[in-house]
């Protein structure tokens, strides 16, 4: 099954460009941010929002991603085990409040988590954009806005 259709590219919605462009996209800018979420939003979204700067390390990234998704109890709070979560919520097992169009990860301030972790941060974005793809093969949608 699609997870999108021709009549999406020709109008132009932003969750087909995000998706054509990898899943993950830059939006620095406040107010194109505000809009590129407002627009999600409108269209039936959940927008999780995270504040990266307020992460100390990897283990908060981790506890608050694994919250908002609603992770099970057996969580291991590393990276291998936030793979292997956000791969359930892609295939729609966990993570879905139901009849959301999709999910979108909000992460601000994450230049401020990356001087504190690049590590966790550069496996944190090739996660998502991974998890992202594999959610599609399923008619699912997790799309990631950075700023």
């Amino acid at each position: 099954m699609a997870v999108w259709k021709t009549h999406d590219i020709i109008a132009g919605h932003v969750d087909f460009d995000m998706a054509r462009d990898g899943f993950v996209g830059r939006a620095d800018d406040s107010e194109r941010r505000a809009e590129t979420v407002g627009w999600l939003e409108a269209a039936g979204y959940r927008v999780l929002r995270f504040d990266a700067a307020n992460w100390d390390g990897k283990r908060e990234m981790l506890r608050e991603i694994g919250q908002a998704l609603t992770f099970p109890d057996s969580f291991g709070m590393n990276l291998d085990a936030l793979d292997d979560c956000l791969g359930d919520v892609a295939e729609g097992e966990y993570g879905w409040t139901g009849g959301e169009t999709g999910i979108v990860l909000l992460f601000t301030s994450f230049s401020a988590f990356r001087s504190v972790d690049d590590t966790a941060a550069t496996a944190l974005m090739d996660i998502v954009s991974s998890r992202s793809r594999y959610a599609a093969l399923f008619g699912n949608r997790i799309l990631t806005i950075v700023s």
